[in-house]
């Protein structure tokens, strides 16, 4: 919620009302965009200056600490098991899209580029399959096998740049459907757009 200033901080709140909403967040910060981790600790957006950060904290707010030092532009998701944060990274120059969206690993030790330019990821609640939209690819979800052992699917080095990259991922399907949540593979919610018209008359005089 905001605070008399306009500045985005983060509460936590028992869901049973048994207890008063906590501020979490560090007087003058700006923070935003929070997930629970299985473990229960937060990950969220804080913003620096004019640039996002991805940050982790506890659940009490204690143990603040930036899990990249890039800047990023938004978060997209979190991995089912919580080893991974969508983010899409900022491009070098303020009107620059997006130069990859990334899978950032919430320990800080590692990153990996799902895709270059902008693309959405979200897992399925199952951890089985990545959903990668990008309209550079095409207008339709990729859906991309998870490896256990990674949380991740298998892309080339350097991530997916063009939608002929997908054709070497082992297992791949897809739908045409832009998905937004998903339980299991073929189970998922997603969003249709169509225009609908009519005609009218408006008097002149």
């Amino acid at each position: 919620m905001k605070d008399g200033q306009g500045r985005s901080g983060l509460w936590v709140a028992a869901t049973n009302r048994h207890t008063a909403p906590v501020k979490i967040s560090p007087q003058g910060s700006i923070d935003d965009w929070p997930f629970f981790t299985p473990q229960g600790d937060v990950v969220f957006l804080s913003t620096e200056g004019r640039e996002n950060f991805v940050y982790w904290m506890k659940a009490d707010g204690s143990g603040r600490r930036k899990i990249a030092s890039e800047a990023v532009i938004d978060i997209q998701g979190m991995s089912p098991d919580g080893r991974w944060v969508a983010a899409g990274e900022k491009g070098q120059e303020e009107e620059e899209p997006s130069t990859a969206t990334k899978a950032l690993a919430v320990d800080g030790q590692s990153e990996v580029t799902i895709c270059t330019g902008f693309c959405t990821l979200t897992w399925d609640a199952a951890g089985k399959s990545l959903y990668v939209f990008a309209a550079q690819f095409g207008h339709m979800n990729y859906v991309l096998p998870v490896e256990p052992e990674t949380g991740l699917p298998k892309v080339p080095p350097g991530g997916i740049q063009r939608a002929e990259d997908f054709a070497a991922i082992k297992g791949l399907a897809t739908t045409p459907d832009r998905v937004v949540s998903a339980l299991r593979p073929g189970t998922y919610a997603f969003t249709r757009q169509n225009t609908r018209r009519n005609l009218y008359r408006v008097p002149l005089g």
